[in-house]
């Protein structure tokens, strides 16, 4: 009978499989703890890269007539919306284009063309339906698409609100007549230009002379200098390159820069205040005498304003949730207000109040303008003399304030504005 023996507790410890068990020393054992430390805070980091990725790179997708190759921009592999089967290649140079002016305004942007268009014609509410699918699938932070249709379908209705739901800034030209090129036509006929949504950029010839020959419509959301008209651009002087696709093409860039410095993705309602709070107020057209069977007021190919093309400058921009401006003529007899807010307008009306050196005066026309689109959270508005021999607005201290919260605009989401004429 054999018999048991204890284990000697001088003798080196075994594992279960009867091997000695190595002993770390505490210098090796501190060492080793530093480098795990090390792979942590390393993965920590790698994690935040992937989920801020696009403040570093952020993706803009270009549909249009694809990319033309040896371009040296910032691409990610091109796709034919028709299929895999079906080449990218850029047949017009419009879309090749495009994708220049958006790398100009974002150096760090990635750019996924999408070639919806063979030759920049004949675009189907299906066509543009897969080009926006595949879009979404590399979640981009700006969509550019730089044409339109006439009709839509399910399958793109359930394509822009996909948009919506996935916090892309969608970007669109007004562009020129569909039928007739030389036949404007309202935008809200056009798709995806009339989506709710949509930032819509048109363009100008200068601030006295409108693009004459481009799309009308309240929903133009702002006037953008194309960069074949701005001094010193790479596209100056190009022929080809003044239509609006290419002002969107511009804010699309700005857009998706601007978010990458802030590093966060904005709503469609920030995107459009901040762009009124860099935009002027066109004077010249909107306040000029109705001429040509042309109403008084502004003009609607020009929405909330022109867009200084050194916007937003050197300094990054604040955030704001209202934008005013003001604009009036050389008699200060009648006024053009522009109020541009983060989110629908109610429809009541804003409150407006003036207090004039001979005190103050209610004596003056109010007028709500077609330029407004309370949808898209603006109003345009004209001040007027009720009379002809009642005073100007010369030194008047003008109030506008949110009608729906009363006479203090203390709520969050409120606004008040005021200013001296």
């Amino acid at each position: 009978m054999s018999e048991s023996k204890t284990p000697n507790p001088k003798s080196p410890p075994s594992s279960a499989q009867g091997q000695p068990v190595v002993r770390v020393s505490p210098r090796k054992r501190m060492w080793q703890k530093r480098v795990l430390l090390i792979l942590a805070a390393i993965s920590v980091v790698t994690g935040l890269m992937g989920r801020w990725g696009t403040k570093s790179a952020p993706i803009v997708a270009i549909l249009d007539t694809g990319i033309s190759e040896g371009t040296g921009l910032n691409l990610l592999p091109a796709i034919h919306a028709l299929g895999p089967s079906h080449a990218a290649v850029d047949d017009v140079g419009h879309g090749t284009r495009l994708a220049r002016v958006v790398a100009d305004r974002c150096p760090r942007c990635q750019i996924l063309p999408i070639k919806v268009s063979v030759r920049g014609a004949k675009l189907l509410p299906s066509d543009l339906a897969a080009g926006i699918r595949a879009a979404l699938k590399v979640q981009p932070s700006v969509i550019l698409v730089g044409s339109g249709v006439l009709d839509s379908s399910n399958e793109l209705e359930a394509q822009l609100a996909a948009v919506d739901s996935a916090g892309a800034l969608l970007v669109v030209p007004a562009g020129v007549g569909l039928v007739n090129a030389f036949q404007p036509m309202p935008v809200s006929k056009l798709i995806p230009q009339r989506h709710p949504q949509a930032i819509l950029v048109g363009a100008f010839r200068s601030p006295e002379m409108v693009e004459i020959s481009q799309n009308f419509g309240s929903e133009i959301d702002v006037v953008a200098v194309p960069p074949a008209r701005q001094e010193g651009s790479f596209l100056a002087k190009d022929p080809e390159s003044t239509g609006s696709s290419f002002g969107a093409a511009w804010v699309a860039g700005l857009l998706a820069e601007t978010q990458r410095r802030l590093g966060k993705r904005w709503t469609p309602g920030l995107a459009r205040t901040w762009l009124a709070l860099g935009s002027k107020l066109t004077v010249a057209a909107g306040l000029a005498a109705g001429t040509g069977g042309r109403a008084a007021g502004p003009e609607p190919r020009h929405g909330v304003g022109i867009l200084d093309p050194g916007y937003p400058g050197d300094q990054l921009p604040v955030q704001s949730t209202s934008a005013f401006a003001l604009a009036a003529d050389e008699s200060r007899e009648r006024i053009l207000i522009r109020i541009q807010v983060d989110r629908a307008l109610p429809e009541v009306f804003p409150k407006v109040s003036l207090d004039c050196p001979s005190g103050a005066r209610e004596d003056f026309a109010k007028m709500f303008l077609p330029g407004s689109a309370p949808t898209r959270g603006r109003w345009i508005l004209e001040l007027s003399r009720r009379e002809p021999t009642s005073p100007g607005f010369a030194g008047c201290a003008l109030k506008i304030e949110d009608s729906t919260s009363g006479a203090a605009a203390t709520a969050p989401g409120d606004w008040t504005w005021a200013a001296r004429i």
